[in-house]
């Protein structure tokens, strides 16, 4: 008798476990609606950088052997601040969309593969200015069963190439951004699952990408100006004493 029926049935409790035992962003977080229905998608870093997501499109979508075609309905999208620098977008199945599944899923013989892209804008908080840097990461939360895959590739045009991250909580930290690449650039994901003679479930795929910010030189006094600029008030207030004398 296979044990593959009886492991799909623990992929809840699987999951559940390990997400609790994860590392997770901070709790800065916004929830962007479904590919299909994109709410505002935005969220201000620690370190004066907002990123904005927009413009989320599914691509291509296919599933053979049983295994499902997802709609853009059925993939969710939220927003994060993974880091005082580093914005995370999140995509995971919908709980409310059209698929019946607890994940993004597929069983022996199935194949599940779908692609999407939007585009992220970053821009200053504060007097300055933003820009996209190195490195960007691809991650994925999953769980297979014998020769089942799941893999995201992170693919943002002009930039590093085989940007991947295949099977169990792997994650793929990648350099290589264009540049030509300032505060804007179109990014996107090609999901594959294939349960080959086992199977394989991805619970959420994640985008990471960093940006600096540069304050506005009128906003930074330079040292030397600064010590010019208390001798010349220094200097004024004594001729005044002398014009009062």
């Amino acid at each position: 008798m296979s044990l593959f029926p009886k492991f799909r049935a623990l992929f809840p409790v699987l999951f559940g476990l390990c997400a609790s035992l994860s590392l997770t962003p901070s709790a800065s977080a916004a929830l962007c609606g479904t590919i299909a229905s994109p709410t505002a998608c935005s969220i201000t870093l620690a370190n004066n950088v907002t990123f904005d997501a927009s413009a989320f499109s599914l691509v291509h979508s296919f599933g053979a052997g049983g295994g499902d075609a997802y709609q853009g309905a059925d993939i969710r999208i939220d927003i994060f601040a993974f880091d005082n620098d580093t914005v995370e977008l999140r995509f995971s199945l919908n709980p409310d969309g059209p698929s019946t599944r607890n994940s993004f899923n597929v069983n022996r013989d199935e194949i599940s593969a779908f692609i999407f892209e939007y585009s992220l804008l970053a821009t200053a908080a504060a007097p300055g200015s933003a820009q996209i840097i190195d490195p960007i990461e691809v991650n994925i939360f999953s769980a297979t069963a014998g020769n089942g895959l799941a893999a995201a590739q992170l693919i943002v045009p002009g930039g590093p190439a085989g940007c991947q991250a295949i099977n169990v909580a792997q994650t793929d930290t990648c350099f290589g951004l264009p540049g030509s690449i300032t505060n804007a650039l179109t990014a996107g994901d090609i999901v594959n699952l294939s349960g080959n003679s086992g199977n394989a479930a991805l619970q959420h795929i994640n985008n990471r990408f960093t940006a600096e910010f540069t304050p506005s030189r009128n906003d930074v006094p330079i040292p030397a100006t600064a010590s010019l600029l208390m001798l010349g008030l220094l200097g004024l207030k004594k001729a005044r004493r002398r014009a009062a004398g």
